[in-house]
């Protein structure tokens, strides 16, 4: 007889992975899955930007239009809004529209990731909250380093609009990759010191050079500067690199619709250049 009691304990890491990341069109119960694990998980207030505006979301809230949700899933607009009102029915989400833009809170949020005692029929009592508990450190570090990545592309879209048109011009990478004046292949200027400095070169030189690839609603999973460090330490790959690959995703724009993770296929894309 199945056992409905106890939990299945799923790191936060599985979807940041290649296979959650594959495109694909999501069955109910992955979108259902989908929001709670992108809800906020902190326990405190915080900020989320979408475009200029600034949303509070509290424990278990997300921000999710109807379009959204729709690119995020692979629906018809029509399916996402069939789904919502189904969970609203079933008294599982609460949705509100705050500075014109649409909360989804989950009621039972803290029933799916606190924590209980088991009883003797579950699982044994945890011998690894030290490895969970580093995880989920992890997950939350990487949460904040998303979100201050988000902002600091909106800040530098703006700033860019207004300091650096004459720049985009003479900068701009044309569709074929080329460049008017400047570096030849359009990469920024990473300092040489090895410092954290280069990751905040990237953010700024795509906000101007690379629009779409800069833009978080058009991914799921953007680039945390952890993951950056990642691609240019652990797999070794040259600043430069990385950029003129983000160029190359941005400049396929038969293709670039088909990811959801901007740091995995930027790291697939960058092992296939090694093999080609």
């Amino acid at each position: 007889m199945q056992n409905d009691f106890g939990f299945i304990k799923l790191s936060r890491k599985a979807f940041s992975g290649e296979l959650w990341a594959l495109k694909r069109t999501f069955s109910d119960w992955e979108a259902w899955i989908d929001l709670i694990q992108y809800a906020r998980f902190e326990p405190n207030v915080g900020s989320h930007n979408v475009g200029v505006a600034s949303i509070e979301l509290r424990r278990g809230q997300l921000v999710g239009s109807i379009r959204f949700l729709a690119q995020r899933w692979s629906w018809g607009e029509k399916k996402v809004r069939v789904f919502l009102s189904y969970l609203r029915k079933n008294n599982m989400v609460t949705t509100e529209t705050v500075n014109g833009h649409t909360v989804i809170t989950l009621l039972n949020y803290s029933k799916y990731n606190d924590s209980c005692e088991d009883t003797p029929n579950d699982t044994q009592k945890d011998t690894d909250n030290a490895l969970l508990l580093k995880e989920l450190s992890e997950s939350m570090t990487q949460l904040r380093a998303q979100l201050r990545t988000q902002q600091e592309f909106i800040e530098n879209l703006g700033h860019s609009k207004g300091t650096n048109k004459k720049k985009d011009k003479n900068n701009k990478i044309s569709p074929n990759g080329d460049t008017k004046d400047g570096d030849p292949d359009g990469s920024p200027m990473f300092p040489h010191d090895g410092s954290n400095q280069a990751f905040q070169t990237l953010v700024k030189w795509m906000a101007t050079h690379t629009p779409y690839c800069s833009d978080p609603s058009h991914w799921s999973h953007g680039m945390s500067q952890q993951e950056f460090e990642s691609l240019t330490g652990r797999y070794g790959f040259e600043p430069n690199q990385v950029a003129k690959t983000i160029a190359e995703i941005e400049n396929r724009k038969d293709l670039r619709k088909k990811y959801t993770n901007l740091y995995l296929t930027t790291l697939n894309w960058l092992k296939r250049s090694q093999h080609d």
